[in-house]
């Protein structure tokens, strides 16, 4: 294992189905393409899906504790005694693909504390020879000050950049400057192949899917978030009206069934609802839809692949 590839998936989780689509696709693109590869993600997001993650041979790297744990020696003795390579540290990693884009922006409050917690963290991968690579996500606004400093930060240390638009793209030369490092690239889950059976089955292009996005009430204009459950009961009410089988999908998580119970709420009569599946077990049941309308951006993607 130690002259094995080591490559760190950073900065996503497995409650979001989108997430759930990035993890599949980046993993399956590095079993292509470095089939003999070492993969790590944070031992928080392993704890998640462990049977997930020691299923696709995924291994947790340890990243609360910056002392004695990430030192050399101490690796190197836990190793030697245990005979095999038990304890591996962020200075081994060879490459870091990191999917956080959107959170260094302005979306979330950023102060000093923010910029020192991130300078820190990436002191602790201090290989001379390791790679970070920004995979395609949305990047911006920085116009806090802290949010900036950031994403400079972030600059110095990537050896590539890829935003998934042409708005990240100004807003990142805005910080940085235009330089070989930014490159525009689409959404990389485009890649992420639906399950060959969907575990729900319904009649092929015969049903409509709604998509919520619990955000739109916490992060849109009032006037926005107050008629956006209304707007949904309007549209499934005309539609039904129709003679249209209407489902409710839940494309987040937890987070999301509370609106999607919202909308139930509202309707005359509850519609079926489709919730805690796999990313790719959605992308199977969006495959076959009549109509899709979405909230949620890993929904249109899986809409327009398929």
């Amino acid at each position: 294992m130690e002259n094995k590839l080591k490559i760190f998936i950073d900065n996503f989780g497995f409650k979001n189905r989108g997430d759930q689509l990035m993890i599949q696709s980046v993993l399956n693109q590095i079993r292509q393409q470095r089939p003999q590869a070492n993969v790590y993600v944070r031992k928080e997001v392993f704890l998640q899906n462990p049977s997930y993650c020691i299923a696709n041979t995924i291994y947790p790297l340890e990243l609360s504790n910056s002392g004695i744990r990430h030192s050399k020696l101490y690796a190197m003795i836990v190793n030697f005694l245990l005979r095999k390579e038990y304890v591996v540290t962020p200075r081994q990693m060879d490459i870091v693909l990191d999917c956080c884009g959107y959170y260094i922006t302005d979306a979330w409050h950023k102060d000093e504390s923010d910029y020192l917690y991130v300078k820190h963290y990436y002191s602790l991968f201090c290989n001379p020879n390791l790679k970070i690579i920004y995979l395609p996500q949305a990047f911006g606004p920085f116009r806090n000050e802290w949010s900036k400093k950031i994403g400079q930060l972030a600059y110095l240390r990537a050896i590539k950049i890829y935003p998934r638009d042409t708005i990240s793209m100004q807003y990142l030369r805005e910080i940085v400057g235009d330089d070989e490092k930014l490159s525009i690239a689409p959404d990389f889950t485009c890649f992420c192949a639906p399950s060959e059976q969907a575990p729900i089955q319904f009649p092929p292009k015969q049903y409509i899917i709604i998509i919520p996005n619990g955000n739109m009430l916490e992060q849109t204009a009032s006037a926005i978030a107050s008629k956006y459950l209304d707007s949904l009961t309007t549209i499934i009410n005309h539609l039904i009206d129709r003679g249209e089988y209407v489902i409710l999908l839940n494309h987040e998580g937890h987070d999301d069934d509370e609106i999607i119970a919202s909308i139930n709420r509202k309707l005359p009569q509850p519609i079926p609802i489709v919730t805690q599946i796999s990313g790719q077990d959605i992308k199977a049941i969006i495959k076959y839809c009549k109509l899709l309308i979405t909230a949620r951006f890993h929904g249109a993607v899986s809409g327009l692949t398929q």
